[in-house]
């Protein structure tokens, strides 16, 4: 009399291939060499397992587990990647290997062409990143697209978007011909004329021919180094009219005999990191009034 059979199963042996991948580059299938760029993420994948074990170098890097994928951004070149596909009795297939060459990182900068970290409110910054052949250049702002060409330098405008203010950041995402990616971020420092002062003075109507009472200015303050005061004058306020008195003044300002209605304003300069940025007061006006036109009649 026999028993019932017993049976002891060999599962077969996965047929695994690893695939290996990145977003600048084609998918290698199989062995094969995978270029990927520095920092660049690296993804692989192996098949027809149960479970799954990679390899870096023939070290084990990742334990058995049901992933089946595997990722890394610190390759290096001559590094080499394989994985075991495991049946559900744990006996399992290797894959062949995949080699990586890293390309070269590429040093990436953003610079003021003037060399200056620092611009006057409201102008436009000339800058410039890293030349780099056939690459191309996505500008933004906060995070804002502005420009996206091949050219490696760009000019900030006056309005909307490409206007740049004090803690603004400048970023450039360089795409190469190797389709890797590269980034380079800047904050450029704002020499900002908060406060420009007022003018005033003790006569502003007075007769022809005398001395004017002194104009009296506040002091500006910048987020630069105030470095002077310039004073113009002109007999009709109107701009284009005005002429410059003194490029050296201070606060305040004597304008010395009067003969006709003058306009005067100051203009206060102020430097920082080789930039002198500059800004004016309104006008005030010294009204020279007219002698009257007098008859004595006697009777």
């Amino acid at each position: 009399a026999e028993t019932p059979s017993l049976r002891i199963l060999i599962p077969p042996l996965p047929v695994t291939v690893l695939r290996g991948s990145a977003t600048s580059t084609t998918t290698i299938v199989g062995s094969g060499t995978l270029t990927i760029c520095d920092g660049e993420n690296a993804i692989f994948t192996a098949t027809n397992g149960a479970q799954y074990e990679f390899f870096v170098n023939g070290t084990s890097i990742q334990a058995s587990s049901t992933s089946n994928t595997y990722s890394s951004t610190t390759l290096n070149t001559g590094d080499y990647v394989s994985a075991r596909a495991y049946n559900i009795a744990g006996c399992f297939s290797a894959t062949d290997s995949i080699t990586i060459t890293k390309l070269a990182s590429i040093p990436l900068n953003i610079s003021q062409t003037n060399s200056s970290d620092w611009f006057c409110t409201g102008t436009p910054i000339e800058m410039e990143a890293t030349a780099i052949t056939g690459a191309n250049y996505e500008w933004r702002i906060n995070g804002t697209l502005v420009a996206n060409s091949t050219q490696s330098t760009y000019t900030s405008g006056v309005a909307g978007p490409s206007l740049i203010t004090d803690g603004d950041i400048v970023s450039v995402i360089v795409t190469t011909l190797a389709s890797c990616t590269i980034t380079a971020t800047k904050t450029f420092n704002e020499n900002a004329i908060t406060t420009v002062g007022t003018l005033t003075t003790a006569t502003p109507t007075m007769c022809s021919g005398l001395t004017a009472s002194t104009i009296v200015g506040q002091a500006s303050v910048a987020s630069g180094t105030i470095s002077g005061y310039e004073w113009w004058q002109s007999p009709t306020g109107l701009p284009g009219t005005f002429t410059n008195l003194t490029r050296t003044g201070t606060v305040s300002y004597d304008p010395g005999i009067l003969t006709s209605t003058t306009f005067f304003k100051r203009v206060t300069l102020s430097s920082e990191g080789g930039i002198v940025c500059d800004a004016e007061t309104p006008s005030l006006r010294i009204l020279i009034t007219p002698l009257p036109v007098t008859v004595l009649r006697g009777s």
